[in-house]
């Protein structure tokens, strides 16, 4: 599939191909293609979502009123969900990803039982029915403490990056649910050790790699199939802000 700035400089062509390109169906399957569904699209309703939890500010000891608002590119409007009870606590809610038509954050469950003890969990938004559902993470114990979690998709799996903020000589683990919302498909595939000075993961690639923000040198690709990394390049001088980001060929309305 070519790359959007391409196809966009193709409409000059000729008018066939401005048709072509600007048809919904070729549109459709190229954000396929491009984008594993693409930012917050539904492939069951073609539609372009953004989702956002509004809760109360006691939340911990309120679970009721909560707001699910969803916006519509397709029909340019919210809808607002009332939710009478919603035992969940989103939790770093700008390392969302999308899978499966649905938007993944990382939650605190805690529903006033088992002794009050609360616990991590995945918490899923379908785009389509519009319904949350509840994912495990792995048992992950026994990789040490003071780990802090980056959630991802690689290679069409939710997976969980485990690092140590403290300590970067203790190594570092990739988790990848093969099987969709089985708890018992977690699996530990990578353990690496990654040079001091990293700072945070960023993202996974289709490529199977990872990228990290360096406080020395910028940002780093880490390989996971040749266990080797390399520097990008690009110095951050403390100001730089990384954002994601889909090339389509999406026309936003004025």
């Amino acid at each position: 599939m070519l790359p959007t700035k391409s196809l966009v400089k193709f409409q000059c062509v000729c008018r066939a191909w401005l048709d072509y390109i600007r048809d919904p169906m070729f549109i459709r399957k190229h954000i396929q293609d491009r984008a594993s569904k693409g930012f917050g699209f539904c492939d069951g309703t073609n539609d372009y979502n953004i989702v956002r939890i509004v809760s109360p500010s006691n939340y911990r000891n309120n679970k009721t009123h909560t707001k699910i608002e969803v916006y519509s590119l397709m029909m340019s409007s919210w809808n607002i969900i009332e939710v009478d009870y919603f035992p969940w606590e989103v939790i770093d809610a700008r390392s969302e990803v999308l899978l499966n038509e649905s938007i993944h954050w990382k939650a605190i469950y805690g529903d006033g039982v088992n002794d009050g003890e609360d616990i991590m969990v995945l918490l899923a938004f379908h785009l389509g029915n519009q319904s949350f559902r509840q994912l495990s993470l792995p048992h992950y114990d026994g990789d040490g403490e003071d780990l802090m979690e980056h959630l991802g998709v690689i290679k069409g799996n939710i997976s969980l990056f485990l690092f140590h903020m403290t300590d970067w000589n203790e190594p570092c683990f990739l988790w990848v649910m093969k099987e969709y919302g089985v708890e018992d498909s977690w699996t530990k595939t990578h353990s690496i050790v990654i040079d001091p000075g990293v700072v945070i993961p960023l993202v996974f690639t289709k490529n199977d790699e990872i990228l990290f923000e360096d406080a020395e040198h910028g940002f780093i690709v880490y390989h996971f199939d040749s266990k080797t990394s390399n520097v990008l390049g690009l110095e951050d001088d403390g100001y730089l802000n990384v954002v994601k980001y889909v090339e389509s060929l999406v026309m936003l309305e004025d």
